[in-house]
């Protein structure tokens, strides 16, 4: 193999790695995204159950305090 033709190999592998890096960082950017968004569902639906069970636990303690007071 001549020099040209080495020096043309280590560019190509140069090349060839630099497209590799660029696919894993899209990659990467596109796996944080929905990690990201899968986690703020997560936490939605957390905030939506504890809205939930508090407004449930109010009630019930409502409806205690009204049969209490209705018995004095």
């Amino acid at each position: 193999m001549g020099m040209e033709s080495v020096l043309q190999s280590i560019k190509n592998a140069e090349e060839s790695a630099d497209a590799k890096i660029a696919a894993s960082k899209e990659e990467a950017a596109k796996i944080l995204s929905d990690a990201r968004r899968e986690a703020s569902e997560i936490i939605q639906g957390a905030q939506d159950g504890a809205a939930s069970s508090t407004v449930k636990t109010l009630d019930s303690a409502r409806e205690k305090a009204g049969k209490e007071a209705e018995g004095i």
